[in-house]
C-alpha cells in the first residue's frame, strides 16, 4: 500500500496522510518544521500544504491574495490598505499575531523583508514580490518553531517552494475583469529549463512573471459611491468641507461661491444640532478601493553534479513592483488649527488656520474659523517602486551516510516612496498671515508656492550563510535515530530616510518614520528523530541566537506522533520561540503618525470636549532596551482514516506570547492621562483643553494568548462520470485571543469581536469541490467569514447603541480548466459569484473592515497554458 500523502498529492493535496509500508522504498523529503528527511510527509507538527492547482483553483490572480485566504490567516495587510506607512506590499499573518510574528521563507531560507515596517514597527517579507510561475507550492506550518528557524517563527512558517529540476517550456496569459467592467488585471508568465540531472547532470529553470492592474476608486462602486452612510444604523453623512466658514460650535456658513465645483450643502447633515450652511465636496473619487500596481518578478535555479557525492546550486531571485496611490487633496479644517511636525521638541506644532481680520477671504470682524481643500494644489497621490533581490550559492553532499549542506545568501530590498502635491504648513501659516493666499481665487502661482513633493527611500539587506549536517546517530530497535546539526550566521540592517521636509517640519498634517539600524545574528542549532517504539517517533530540538542588539535566546521544542494503527495517529508538540525586536523597534527610530481619537476624559472646564472626536498626533521612539518577545506553543492533534475514501485532523493550539513589544494604547492613555505611570505624555491646547498630541515609546508590555481548533477534511467520492469527485474542508475555530489594552489592565478577549488594530473572527472556513476528468475539471469554493460583535458598540449622538454587531460573509468561486490539446490548456474562473458587497460596518468611514474584504465584486478570470 503506498503511502496516503502520494494518494492526496495526486489531487493536489498534502493533508492528513498516515504513515504506511510501501513496495518500494519511498523518497525520503524535508518538511518544514523538520530539517530531518523523512517518508511520512505528515509529522507531528500542522502542515498545511497549497499547491499550484490549490492557487490555480482559488481564482486568485497572485500567490498573496491566495495565501491570505487560509484559514490560518488573520489580520494580514495588502497593498489595498493605502493609507499605511508600509504601503505596496503584502504579507501574511498567521493566528493573529502579526505580520512580523510570522516566518517566510523561500526554499527554506530567508529573503530581505521590505523596507517600509508597517504598524511603524512590523517588518516582514513582501508576499507581493513572489512569482506565481515558479512556485511548486507553499508549506504553511502551524505551530511554532524557533527552534528550528529561529526568530519571528512564533504564529509559524510560510515556506515558498520554488520549482526545480523543470525542462521544457511553458507559456501562461491570464486576464482578468470585474462584473462592472473595470479593475482589469493581466498576467503573463513564461518558465524555461535545460537539462536533467540523472541525464545531463546539471538543470537549470529560469522564470519570468509580469502583473499588472488598474484599480478603482470608491466612487466605482453603488457600495461606498455617495460617502453617505447617514441611512444606515450609525452611518454618517462623509463628504469633506471646502470653503465653511465656522460661526459657532454648531453653525456654518458657506462661501459665496463654492469654489472648485464643490456643492453647497445643508449642515444638518453633520449631524443633531448642526445649521446653515457648508461648501463639501465628496471624497469618493479620490479614495482607493485598489490601487494601480505593476510587477515583474524573476526566479533562476541551477543545479549542477560535481561528483557521485557533491553537488553546487545556486539561485537568483529578483522582482521590481510599482504601486501608484490617490488621496484626497490637502484641507485645513474648521476647528481652526491644524498641526505639523516640530523637530525642535519631537513633538508637533500647532498653526493657526484662523483667517485674520482683514484677509479678503474673511467677511468678519473677528478671526475666522475656516475649513478650506486645497483643489488648486492637487489631489495628494503617491508612487512606490521596491526592487529586491536575494542571491544564493551553495554546495551540498555526502561524507559516508551523513549529508551536509552549505550556502551563501545576499539579498537587498530597496523602496522609494515619491509623494505628491502635499501642503507646505510654514508658507501656508504665513500665507494667511499677510494675506498673500487668495483663498476666493488662487492663482496658480500662489498654489505652486504650497506645494511640496515629498521623497523617501528604505532599505533593508540581508546577508546570511549557514551550514549543517545531518544523518542517522545509531540504530534502536524501532529504527535509526535520525539527527541534524548546524550553524548559522547573518546580518541585517534597516535604514528608513524620510524627506527633509518632513524632518524640518514642514509638512501640513502628516507624519514620518525614520530608522536606522544593524546587527549581526549567530545561532547553533540540532534536531533528533527518536523512534522510540515502531508506533512511537519522538522529536527533540533546540537552538541558541545570540543577537548583537538585545542579547541571547535558547528555543527548545518537543514532539511526539503516537501511530497505534495505521489508520489512526496522535500528535502533540511543545516549544519555546522568540521574537527579537525589529530594528524599526529597537533601534534609532523616530515616529510621527497622525490619527482620529475620542476623548473620554476632557479636563475640568471643557465639557464640551466629552466624546468629541479629534485629529491628533502621536509620537513615537524607538527603545535599546528592549527584551525579545518570548513564547510557549502547544499542539494536540489527531490524524485519522477511518474508510479509505476519507482522512480528516483535528489539532488544539494554544500560543501565550508575554514581553510583547508595543506602544499602549491612545485612547487608554488619554483615559489615565492624570496617572503617574503615563505623566507628560498627553499633551493638550492650553486654552482649547482638545488634545494635540500623545508621546509614546516601544516597551515590553503584557502578553497575548490565542487559542483555537484547526480541523481539515478530505472526501474522495470516487468516479462521478469521466471524473473523480472529492471535496477538501478547512475550519477554524477560535477561542480565545486575549491580551490587556495597557501594562497592568485587565485582559480583553477579542475573539469574536474587533479591536486591538483587527478582527478576530470566531470562526472562518473554505469547503472546495473538486471535479477532476483527464480533458476537462470543475472546482467549487465556498468561503465563511463570521460575524463580529464591536467591543465599543457604536452609538448614536445621544449615546443609543445603534450597531453592536457585523454579519457573517459568505462567497461562492468557481474554477475549470479544459484541455484543448496536450499541449495547451484553458482556464476560467469566477469569484464571488453572488456579487456580494462586505458586510456593513459603522465604525469604518468607508462602510466595511478593510483588512479582510474588498469592493472586487463578482470577476472574471480567462486564461490559456501552452507547454512546449
Amino acid at each position: 500500500m503506498k503511502p496516503l500523502a502520494l494518494a492526496i498529492a495526486s489531487l493536489g493535496v498534502y493533508s492528513a496522510s498516515l504513515s504506511a509500508y510501501a513496495d518500494t522504498s519511498p523518497e525520503k523529503i524535508e518538511v518544514t518544521g523538520s530539517r530531518i528527511k523523512r517518508v511520512d510527509a505528515e509529522t507531528a507538527s500542522p502542515v498545511e500544504v497549497v499547491t499550484r492547482a490549490d492557487i490555480a483553483k482559488s481564482g486568485s490572480a497572485t500567490v498573496a491574495d491566495a495565501l491570505r485566504t487560509i484559514t490560518a490567516n488573520a489580520g494580514s495587510f495588502s497593498e489595498n490598505w493605502t493609507n499605511s506607512f508600509s504601503p505596496g506590499a503584502s504579507g501574511i499573518s498567521l493566528r493573529g499575531l502579526g505580520q512580523k510574528s510570522t516566518l517566510v521563507l523561500i526554499n527554506g531560507r530567508r529573503a530581505p523583508n521590505y523596507g517600509f515596517a508597517q504598524n511603524l514597527s512590523d517588518t516582514y517579507f513582501d508576499l507581493n514580490s513572489l512569482p506565481a510561475s515558479a512556485i511548486e507550492r507553499v508549506e504553511v506550518l502551524k505551530d511554532g518553531a524557533s527552534a528550528i528557524y529561529g526568530s519571528d517563527a512564533i504564529a509559524g512558517v510560510v515556506n515558498v517552494i520554488l520549482r526545480q529540476d523543470f525542462k521544457g517550456l511553458e507559456v501562461s496569459a491570464e486576464q482578468g475583469i470585474s462584473d462592472e467592467n473595470d479593475l482589469p488585471e493581466s498576467h503573463v508568465s513564461i518558465t524555461g529549463g535545460l537539462g536533467t540531472l540523472s541525464e545531463n547532470g546539471y538543470n537549470v529553470l529560469a522564470s519570468l512573471d509580469y502583473f499588472k492592474r488598474t484599480g478603482i476608486t470608491y466612487a466605482d462602486r453603488a457600495f461606498t459611491r455617495d460617502s453617505d452612510t447617514s441611512s444606515k444604523p450609525g452611518g454618517a453623512f462623509g463628504w469633506s468641507n471646502t470653503g465653511t466658514y465656522r460661526t459657532g460650535t454648531y453653525t456654518r456658513v458657506a462661501m459665496a461661491n463654492c469654489p472648485f465645483g464643490t456643492a453647497t450643502v445643508d449642515a444638518a447633515k453633520f449631524g443633531a444640532g448642526y445649521s446653515g450652511t457648508a461648501c463639501m465636496y465628496n471624497p469618493a473619487e479620490y479614495q482607493n478601493a485598489f490601487p494601480d500596481t505593476e510587477r515583474i518578478n524573476f526566479f533562476s535555479h541551477g543545479t549542477f553534479n560535481l561528483g557521485s557525492s557533491l553537488q553546487a546550486f545556486g539561485e537568483v531571485f529578483g522582482s521590481h513592483t510599482s504601486t501608484q496611490q490617490t488621496f484626497t487633496p490637502g484641507a485645513i479644517s474648521t476647528s481652526g488649527s491644524s498641526t505639523r511636525y516640530d523637530p525642535t521638541t519631537g513633538g508637533v506644532a500647532v498653526i493657526d488656520t484662523r483667517l485674520p481680520v482683514g484677509n479678503a477671504a474673511n467677511p468678519y470682524s473677528t478671526p475666522a474659523r475656516f475649513g478650506y481643500t486645497f483643489f488648486d494644489v492637487g489631489p495628494r497621490s503617491a508612487d512606490i517602486t521596491t526592487d529586491a533581490y536575494r542571491l544564493l550559492g551553495g554546495l551540498k553532499g555526502s561524507l559516508k551516510t551523513w549529508d551536509w549542506e552549505f550556502a551563501l545568501t545576499s539579498g537587498q530590498s530597496k523602496s522609494k516612496q515619491e509623494q505628491y502635491n502635499r501642503i507646505n504648513a510654514i508658507a501656508l501659516q504665513k500665507a494667511i498671515a499677510d494675506g498673500s493666499y487668495n483663498f476666493l481665487n488662487p492663482t496658480k502661482e500662489q498654489a505652486d508656492a504650497l506645494r511640496l513633493n515629498l521623497h523617501r527611500e528604505a532599505t533593508s539587506k540581508l546577508y546570511t550563510a549557514d551550514a549543517n549536517i545531518r544523518g542517522d546517530l545509531f540504530s534502536l530497535p524501532a529504527g535509526a535515530v535520525g539527527a541534524v546539526f548546524g550553524v548559522d550566521f547573518r546580518r541585517e540592517q534597516l535604514d528608513d530616510v524620510p524627506d527633509q521636509w518632513l524632518t524640518g517640519g514642514y509638512v501640513l498634517g502628516q507624519g514620518a518614520t525614520e530608522t536606522h539600524g544593524s546587527r549581526n545574528v549567530g545561532a547553533g542549532f540540532f534536531e533528533f528523530a527518536i523512534p522510540v517504539l515502531k508506533t512511537v517517533e519522538i522529536g527533540l530540538a533546540g537552538r541558541g541566537d545570540k543577537y548583537s542588539d538585545f542579547g541571547s535566546a535558547f528555543s527548545p521544542s518537543a514532539k511526539i506522533k503516537f501511530t497505534p494503527m495505521k489508520e489512526l495517529a496522535f500528535r502533540a508538540s511543545w516549544g519555546k520561540g522568540f521574537r527579537a525586536p525589529t530594528l524599526a523597534e529597537n533601534s534609532q527610530s523616530n515616529s510621527t503618525y497622525f490619527t482620529t481619537i475620542t476623548d473620554t476624559t476632557p479636563p475640568a472646564g471643557h465639557p464640551e470636549l466629552k466624546n468629541k472626536s479629534f485629529n491628533i498626533a502621536g509620537v513615537l521612539v524607538g527603545n535599546p532596551d528592549l527584551k525579545a518577545e518570548k513564547s510557549t506553543t502547544v499542539n494536540f492533534g489527531i490524524v485519522a482514516q477511518p474508510v479509505k475514501a476519507i482522512d480528516f485532523t483535528v489539532d488544539y493550539y494554544r500560543i501565550k506570547q508575554k514581553d510583547l513589544v508595543g506602544t499602549d494604547s491612545l485612547s487608554y492613555i488619554l483615559a489615565h492621562e492624570n496617572d503617574a505611570q503615563y505623566a507628560g505624555q498627553v499633551v493638550r491646547d492650553a486654552t482649547t483643553g482638545q488634545v494635540l498630541y500623545i508621546s509614546n515609546k516601544y516597551r515590553n508590555l503584557e502578553y497575548v494568548q490565542t487559542s483555537g481548533i484547526d480541523i481539515t477534511a478530505n472526501w474522495r467520492l470516487g468516479q462521478v462520470g469521466p471524473a473523480k469527485l472529492s471535496t477538501k474542508f478547512d475550519w477554524n475555530y477560535l477561542i480565545d485571543w486575549k491580551t490587556p489594552p495597557a501594562a497592568g489592565a485587565d485582559a480583553v478577549n477579542y475573539a469574536g469581536n474587533d479591536g486591538w488594530g483587527s478582527v478576530f473572527h470566531r470562526n472562518q472556513g473554505k469547503l472546495k469541490i473538486n471535479w477532476d476528468a483527464p480533458v476537462w475539471s470543475v472546482s467549487l469554493g465556498i468561503n465563511y467569514l463570521d460575524g463580529y460583535n464591536h467591543l465599543d458598540p457604536v452609538t448614536d449622538s445621544d449615546g443609543n447603541v445603534v450597531q453592536d454587531h457585523v454579519n457573517a460573509y459568505i462567497t461562492t468561486d468557481i474554477f475549470t480548466s479544459y484541455n484543448v490539446t496536450k499541449a495547451l490548456q484553458a482556464t476560467f474562473s469566477i469569484q464571488n459569484i453572488e456579487n456580494r458587497n462586505p458586510p456593513y460596518d459603522a465604525s469604518y468611514s468607508a462602510g466595511y473592515e478593510t483588512y479582510d474584504y474588498n469592493l472586487r465584486g463578482r470577476y472574471y478570470r480567462l486564461g490559456v497554458n501552452y507547454k512546449f
